[in-house]
């Protein structure tokens, strides 16, 4: 059996090195992720929006005024509203100068794909740490 050969311990060694060195790669996406993320919030303008239903669309859009009074038409990030939300009014956070690059203020709508990368990196480096340490062998004997 071909794949057996992959579980000797030099094959699980390079597992987990391989598992260590995706999970740093997913771990400095994250913070590059919410890096970028906390540097949109610190300069971030607030506003009041209000879910609209947009012709033609299932998910509703959120209307808001910036401060020199352009009415903006956004899609939120998401399934963070259905239909039934429409008129609802919403926190807004929105870049100065592109007002159309905007998030409602929720943690889902900022933080998700921070937290998903995060989760993601935590759970390919605790892998990797464990097939390094041999406390998975119970998976390679469950093939052998």
């Amino acid at each position: 059996m071909a794949f057996s050969k992959d579980l000797t311990p030099a094959g699980n060694r390079r597992m987990g090195k391989v598992l260590s060195v995706l999970g740093v790669l997913a771990l400095l996406v994250s913070l590059w992720l919410g890096a970028h993320r906390i540097l949109f919030y610190v300069y971030a303008l607030e506003a009041q929006g209000t879910l609209r239903a947009v012709q033609g669309e299932t998910l509703p859009a959120v209307e808001f005024r910036t401060i020199d009074g352009k009415t903006v038409l956004f899609k939120p990030e998401g399934r963070s509203y259905d239909s039934q939300y429409i008129g609802k009014r919403v926190d807004v956070v929105y870049s100065g100068t592109q007002p159309d690059h905007a998030y409602i203020n929720t943690v889902t709508q900022l933080w998700r794909d921070q937290l998903v990368s995060a989760y993601v990196s935590a759970a390919l480096l605790l892998a990797g740490y464990l097939t390094l340490r041999g406390h998975l062998a119970w998976w390679r004997s469950s093939f052998g």
